[in-house]
C-alpha cells in the first residue's frame, strides 16, 4: 500500500505530537532539580522567541555538570560607608563587599589593609573596591629633611581652664579631635575646641563611666569609631620606633599613649601626667627629634621631642580614673585619611 507524502508528513507530526505530550508528562511527575534539567532541554528542542524559564536561577552549563548559580550582589554600594572588610558571613573567606555581608569580627589583616597598611575601601561605580595608598615615594627615599603634617592644634584647656577635670584628662579627647580636623582639612578654634572637649567627655561619662585616661584601643573604639563614626583608624601593638617612622613616611597620623612624667618637657606642672597621649605629626631626619602637637601645654604646637626620649616614654595604660598601669606595652594609634 503507498502512502502519500501528506500522509507520511502527517504520521510524522502526530509521532511528534505523542512524543511531546509523553515528555511533558514526565515533565510534571518529576522532582524540582530535574524539571530545570528538562526545562533547559525544552529549549533547544522547541526554539520559541522569548521563552521564560520557569525556574528563577541562572543555569550554567557544562560538559559534564549542570551548575545552579543563585545571583548575589554582595558588593554592591551608595558610598564608601556601605563597604567592609573581614569574611563572607556565607563562605567565611576573606571578603570585602556590602557591610551586610561581611562578618567584621573575623578580620584578615594582610587581606583587608595591606602588609604595611597601605589598601583602604572604596565605593567606585557602587561597587565596593580597595585602592592602594601607598605613597609612590617616601621623604627618607627622595632625600628629604623633614617630614611634617599640617594639623589643627590646641592645648587641653584652651582658655587655661586647667581647673576643669574634664580638660585637664581630655589628653585623649583632644588627640581624636585634632586627628579627625586633620582627616576633614578643617580648622579648630578654641572656642569650638573646648566645646568639642566637654561633649565627648559628658557623653563618655554618660555612656561608659569615666572619661579619664583611656587606653588606645578604647581611644579608637569609643571617641573614633562610636563618637565619630570614623573607622580608618587602627590599634598596633608592641612597636618599634621605625614603625613610628614608617606609618608618617606613609602619609597616616600616628598618637601614642606615654609616660607624660618621662618626657622632661618644662612646660608640664611637675611632675607631669602619668598618662599622657600625643600626636605625632612629623620628623626631623637630620636632628632625629619627632614633631607633635603636644596638648598638655599651650606652647605645644609643632613640639619636638627626641626620638629615643619620646619612645622610651610611650607606654599604654588601663581604662580608668588612675588605675594602676602593670608592664609597659609600647601601642600607638595609626590614623589613615
Amino acid at each position: 500500500m503507498k502512502i502519500s507524502t501528506q500522509g507520511v508528513i502527517s504520521i510524522s507530526c502526530l509521532i511528534v505530537i505523542i512524543a511531546i505530550g509523553g515528555l511533558l508528562y514526565y515533565f510534571k511527575q518529576q522532582p524540582e532539580e530535574e524539571k530545570i534539567k528538562i526545562d533547559y532541554l525544552l529549549q533547544i528542542i522547541l526554539p520559541v522567541e522569548n521563552h521564560v524559564s520557569s525556574s528563577p536561577v541562572e543555569i550554567i552549563n557544562t560538559p559534564s555538570t549542570t551548575e545552579v548559580v543563585q545571583v548575589v550582589n554582595d558588593q554592591s554600594c551608595q558610598s564608601s560607608l556601605d563597604c567592609a572588610c573581614g569574611t563572607n558571613i556565607e563562605t567565611k573567606s576573606c571578603f570585602i563587599g556590602n557591610k551586610e555581608y561581611v562578618d567584621t569580627t573575623r578580620q584578615c589583616p594582610d587581606f583587608c589593609t595591606g602588609i604595611a597598611g597601605n589598601l583602604r575601601l572604596e565605593c567606585t561605580n557602587n561597587i565596593c573596591q580597595q585602592t592602594s595608598i601607598k605613597p609612590t615615594s617616601t621623604p627618607a627615599a627622595t632625600g628629604a629633611k623633614i617630614i611634617k603634617f599640617t594639623v589643627p592644634f590646641t592645648s587641653q584647656a584652651p582658655f587655661g581652664e586647667w581647673s576643669d577635670l574634664r580638660q585637664e584628662n581630655a589628653c585623649e579627647e583632644v588627640a581624636a579631635i585634632m586627628a579627625m580636623r586633620w582627616v576633614k582639612g578643617t580648622s579648630l578654634s578654641p572656642t569650638e575646641a573646648k566645646s568639642e572637649i566637654i561633649a565627648i567627655s559628658d557623653w563618655e561619662e554618660k555612656k561608659y563611666g569615666p572619661y579619664q585616661d583611656t587606653s588606645a584601643e578604647d581611644t579608637v573604639n569609643r571617641i573614633f569609631k562610636t563618637y565619630f563614626k570614623y573607622d580608618r583608624v587602627t590599634v598596633v601593638n608592641n612597636i618599634s620606633l621605625k614603625d613610628i617612622i614608617s606609618e608618617l613616611e606613609q602619609g597616616n597620623l600616628v598618637i601614642v599613649p606615654a609616660d607624660g612624667q618621662a618626657l622632661g618637657n618644662p612646660f608640664f606642672t611637675p611632675p607631669g601626667p602619668e598618662e599622657h597621649m600625643l600626636v605625632i605629626i612629623g620628623y626631623n631626619y637630620e636632628t632625629k627629634r619627632f614633631i607633635l602637637n603636644e596638648s598638655g601645654t599651650r606652647r605645644g604646637k609643632d613640639y619636638e621631642y627626641d626620638e629615643k626620649v619620646l619612645f622610651e616614654a610611650i607606654r599604654d595604660y588601663p581604662t580608668g580614673n588612675k588605675k594602676p598601669i602593670i608592664g609597659i606595652e609600647k601601642n600607638m594609634i595609626v590614623v589613615r585619611k
